[in-house]
C-alpha cells in the first residue's frame, strides 16, 4: 500500500528498503517495537541524514518512528504529536489513548483543547469506545493509531502521512519537535527520583512516570473488574456460575461444578435451557471463555465468537433430540453463509449466554439466529447462520427430514417455512 501512496508524492525523496515482500524476514523480524528489529533503520536515518525514519511491522498496520538524531519516538509521544494535528483541525474532538501511556499524552490533548479519555489496552477495546464516544482519533503505546474517518480502523500508513505533515507545517526537525516531550519525561523521572529516593534505573524508560503522593505508588495496579485471571475458581469447563446470578439456573443431570483450591462454593448451572428473558427467543446456552478462544490481547471478537454459536446450537438440537437426524451418518450440515454483527469484546474468563432459535427452514437449509450478551446483559455480538443439509455420498444438497421440520416447528411455536 505504501508504494503507490509514495508515487503520488513526488515532492517527498524517500530512501526504501525491504519493499520486496519475503515472508521469511530475512533482514529482521517483523516487529519495530523491539529495539534489536530498529537497529537498521537508526542507522539508514543517520547515514542519509533523513528528516525522519519510518518501520512498519509485518502487516503494516503499525508504524514506528525515529527521529533525525537517530532516537526511537515512543507510541505515546506519536500519539500526542497526531492529538495536536487532529485538535488543530477539529477542535474540543475527543483522543482516546491507553493506559500506559506517560502524563504527555492527557496534558498535550487538554493544553491543544481536545478531551483525552483513557482506555484499557487492546483495538476492539479502543475501536468500541471510539464509536461510543464518537472520538475522532485514538493511539496506542504499541504503535497502533486509530481514525474515525478510517472506520475507527488502525492503519500504518495514515500515521506515516501525519508525520510527513507535521514535520513539513512546522518546519522544525522532528528532534526540536519532541523536546518539550523529552524534557518534560525528564522531569518526571527526576521528581519521582527525589520523592522515592530511588536510583535513575528505578524509573524505566517507556515513558513519564504518573505522580503519585506520599502515601501513593506512582503506578498502581490495574484489576479487572472481577478480579485477575489467576484468581478465578478453578471450574469444570464450561460449568460456572456468574458473579450476580439471574435466578436459579441447575443442570437436568445435577452435575456440578468442582470446588477451588480456595474453597469457593459448589455451583451448578446448565449448559443449555429453555428460556423466555428475550424473546423470540426460546434457548440459551452458557459458555465460559477459555484463554485459548482468545487472541494476544486476551479478548474474543469477530469470528472468534463462531465456536460459541456452535456450541449453542449443538445444545438446542439436544434439548430437541435431533443430533441425530442425519440417516446413517450419510448426510451433514454444512455451513452456507454467515453474518455476524459484533458490537463489544469478550475477554478471557467471561461467562457469556448465547440464545439461538431456528428462524427459517427451507427446503434443504435452516437459518438460525444468535444473540450473546455478558453477565451484566451487554449484547456482545449476534448473528445469522445459514447451513445446509448435503449427502456426502452424492455430494450435494438433500431434503431437510419433515420429522426435523416438525420437532422444531412444534418448539418455536411459529411458520418457519423459507
Amino acid at each position: 500500500m505504501l508504494p503507490p501512496v509514495l508515487e503520488r508524492l513526488p515532492q517527498v525523496e524517500a530512501v526504501r528498503c525491504f519493499f520486496e515482500p519475503d515472508g521469511t524476514f530475512p533482514n529482521h523480524a517483523p516487529n519495530p517495537l523491539l529495539p534489536e528489529n530498529r537497529e537498521f533503520i537508526v542507522r539508514k536515518t543517520l547515514e542519509e541524514a533523513a528528516d525522519f525514519g519510518a518501520a512498519f511491522d509485518g502487516d503494516a498496520d503499525r508504524c514506528f518512528f525515529v527521529d533525525d538524531s537517530g532516537e526511537f519516538v515512543p507510541g505515546d509521544f506519536v500519539t500526542a504529536l497526531f492529538a495536536e494535528l487532529v485538535l488543530e483541525k477539529e477542535p474540543g474532538a475527543k483522543i482516546i489513548y491507553d493506559v500506559r501511556a506517560s502524563w504527555a499524552v492527557p496534558e498535550t490533548i487538554e493544553r491543544a483543547g481536545g478531551i483525552p479519555l483513557m482506555n484499557r489496552v487492546g483495538h476492539a477495546y479502543i475501536k468500541h469506545r471510539m464509536r461510543e464516544e464518537a472520538a475522532t482519533f485514538g493511539g496506542e503505546v504499541s504503535g497502533h493509531y486509530y481514525f474515525r474517518d478510517f472506520s475507527q480502523a488502525d492503519s500504518g500508513v495514515v500515521p506515516f502521512l501525519l508525520m510527513l505533515e507535521l514535520v513539513s507545517k512546522r518546519g522544525q526537525k522532528l528532534s526540536e519537535i519532541l523536546r518539550p516531550f523529552r524534557e518534560h519525561l525528564l522531569h518526571h523521572r527526576r521528581a519521582e527520583h527525589a520523592r522515592t529516593g530511588r536510583g535513575p534505573e528505578a524509573a524505566g524508560v517507556g515513558g513519564a512516570l504518573r505522580p503519585g503522593g506520599p502515601d501513593q505508588p506512582p503506578r498502581r495496579s490495574l484489576r479487572r473488574r472481577r478480579g485477575l485471571a489467576h484468581e478465578r475458581a478453578a471450574l469444570e469447563h464450561r460449568a460456572a456460575a456468574a458473579p450476580q446470578p439471574r435466578g436459579s439456573v441447575e443442570r437436568a443431570d445435577g452435575v456440578e461444578a468442582r470446588r477451588s483450591p480456595r474453597g469457593d462454593p459448589l455451583v451448578t448451572v446448565e449448559l443449555g435451557h429453555v428460556t423466555d428473558r428475550r424473546p423470540p427467543f426460546k434457548y440459551a446456552s452458557f459458555t465460559r471463555v477459555g484463554f485459548s478462544d482468545t487472541d494476544a490481547q486476551g479478548i474474543v471478537y469477530y469470528g472468534r465468537y463462531l465456536p460459541y454459536f456452535d456450541s449453542a446450537r449443538v445444545e438446542y438440537h439436544r434439548h430437541l433430540d435431533l443430533l441425530e437426524t442425519q440417516p446413517d451418518g450419510e448426510s451433514e450440515f454444512v455451513m452456507r453463509a454467515n453474518t455476524i454483527e459484533y458490537l463489544a469484546p469478550a475477554r478471557f474468563d467471561d461467562l457469556i449466554e448465547v440464545f439461538v432459535r431456528t428462524a427459517r427452514i427451507g427446503r434443504t437449509s435452516v437459518t438460525y439466529e444468535c444473540a450473546a450478551y455478558d453477565e451484566d446483559d451487554v449484547l456482545m455480538v449476534t448473528a445469522q447462520q445459514t447451513l445446509v443439509l448435503v449427502d456426502l455420498a452424492e455430494r450435494k444438497a438433500c431434503p431437510i427430514p419433515e420429522s426435523y421440520r416438525e420437532t422444531i416447528g412444534a418448539f418455536e411455536g411459529t411458520d418457519l417455512e423459507a
